[in-house]
């Protein structure tokens, strides 16, 4: 039992991934990555992006950032509106299509038409559950109008005829004509 424990320690103990450290931008030393100028970080995998390209002093910030970069340390990348930071790759922006490049400024005009095109294609089947629909409303719209207008033109063509009968047999009766006689 006591030989199963130790093994167990022992297991956990040593380490999974054997691979040494690699600095991305520096040297390994005792303590771990002793960064080249304008990195830092656990691996100098962040760089500094300083306005006026000199290499602050370890722990203090940058007086002013170069475009598209603010914080601190000048640190952060800033996508703008056509993209976003990228959670697992830093200092990386995700670009919205058709837009490309570090920031995510350049328009990559192979894709503009792709990227239109794919948009409007999306909205076809939206457009025909809209259009038909509303096709067949104007048809029963103008079938019950055309029903109601020919119903309108009966009934004023009846009343003509009921009104003008009226006025022949009162003219007939003026006349002393009865109806019996015609």
């Amino acid at each position: 039992m006591k030989e199963s424990v130790i093994l167990l320690t022992l297991f956990c103990a040593l380490p999974l991934n054997s691979e040494p450290i690699r600095c991305l931008h520096g040297q390994l030393d005792e303590d771990g990555c002793e960064c080249d100028d304008n990195y830092y970080g656990t691996y100098c995998e962040t760089m500094f992006n300083c306005k006026d390209e000199g290499n602050p002093v370890k722990g203090e910030p940058c007086d002013a950032c170069k475009p598209h970069w603010s914080g601190h340390f000048c640190d952060i990348i800033e996508c703008g509106e056509n993209g976003k930071r990228s959670i697992n790759v830093p200092q990386t922006c995700l670009c919205d299509p058709p837009y490309t490049g570090q920031f995510c400024t350049a328009l990559n005009t192979s894709d503009v038409y792709r990227f239109y095109n794919k948009r409007v294609s999306s909205y076809i089947p939206l457009g025909v559950l809209i259009i038909i629909p509303t096709m067949v409303l104007i048809l029963i719209c103008n079938f019950w109008s055309q029903r109601r207008q020919t119903e309108r033109i009966n009934n004023v063509v009846k009343t003509a005829y009921l009104k003008q009968a009226d006025v022949d047999d009162v003219e007939s009766m003026k006349l002393g004509v009865s109806n019996d006689n015609k």
